[in-house]
């Protein structure tokens, strides 16, 4: 074959794949999607081919073009860190220390909620919560459910690639935002459940008006936000917060129920497992299941969206 000299087929064959793997190895982050990853890949083993191709007309052999090429083009995981930080702008490890912040605040605050309830009178326990956590409670405007978006969205971040990426985010936890400060306001929990389908003593009904609203808002800000960016991570981000939102509260009673069986601290008192009701097991599954259709068909119109986008595409170059 012109090109590598005198290298038969078969080594040829070789070459491509030892340079597909070295690439493998570079474009292997979460950072990366996989067309990004897929377009990388093509544009790097075509350039180290190249180069493989120039030390045959040299007169070296597969392996010593293979490691001459390799050894100029650089290694992988110094590639991988200026890979990250050409797709995202800044590095990747401003957004992990931003995610533990998230994290270390959120297991704060719920740790402070815990405190802000005293026990029942009849315990008889003495309550003396720490100084911090009135800081938590009452000076500082921390709740566990805006660290979990907090996270949440840090985690989203590694896919945004534009401002309307990042714009869309913030889009959807404004809108979660309002909802929480709207049923906090009225004194209306089904209005905050109508995104998290988790009210104030359980999961919202099926039949509930609030239900089928949460459903349908999702649907549609997910639709807006695809037209809007084009990217499946961003429109999907409403859905993923809506479930992790939603299992948060249970989830977090049945631990603290659990630990105060356990432990018998008083700062854990005042909630009980939700997950020992089977009703309520049930409709926990039934709703994430629903958020779960909702993502489904969102999928597929986002990929007959791109179709259409591709033939249009096609058409015009034609």
């Amino acid at each position: 074959m012109s090109g590598f000299g005198t290298w038969s087929a078969e080594e040829i064959a070789a070459v491509q794949r030892e340079l597909e793997a070295y690439v493998r190895r570079i474009v292997c982050t979460p950072v990366l999607t996989r067309r990004e990853q897929a377009d990388w890949t093509a544009e790097m083993t075509a350039h180290l081919l190249e180069q493989v191709s120039q030390f045959a007309d040299r007169g070296q052999t597969p392996d010593e073009a293979v490691a001459h090429a390799i050894h100029q083009f650089g290694v992988p995981r110094e590639l991988r860190r200026q890979i990250d930080r050409e797709a995202l702008g800044y590095p990747p490890s401003v957004l992990l220390i931003v995610a533990c912040i998230g994290v270390v605040l959120l297991l704060c605050s719920l740790y402070a909620l815990y405190w802000a309830v005293p026990p029942v009178p009849s315990m008889e326990i003495p309550w003396h919560p720490p100084r911090w956590v009135s800081l938590f409670t009452q000076g500082f405007p921390l709740s566990p459910s805006l660290m979990l978006a907090w996270t949440l969205a840090c985690l989203a971040m590694f896919r945004c690639r534009s401002r309307r990426d990042r714009g869309g985010i913030g889009v959807t936890i404004l809108l979660f935002a309002c909802a929480w400060i709207g049923q906090r306001a009225l004194h209306t929990p089904s209005l905050g459940a109508t995104l998290t389908f988790y009210g104030a003593m359980g999961p919202v009904h099926l039949l509930d008006p609030a239900f089928l609203a949460g459903c349908t808002i999702l649907f549609g800000l997910g639709l807006a936000l695809y037209r809007w960016t084009q990217n499946r991570i961003v429109s999907l981000f409403p859905i993923a917060l809506s479930v992790a939102e939603g299992l948060l509260f249970p989830v977090r009673n049945a631990a603290q129920a659990a630990l105060y069986h356990l432990t018998g601290n008083p700062a854990l008192w005042g909630h009980w497992n939700p997950f020992t009701d089977t009703f309520t097991v049930l409709q926990l599954i039934i709703t994430v299941a629903a958020r779960a259709m909702v993502l489904g068909l969102l999928l597929a119109l986002f990929r007959r969206f791109d179709r259409q986008r591709g033939d249009r595409a096609s058409a015009q170059a034609a």
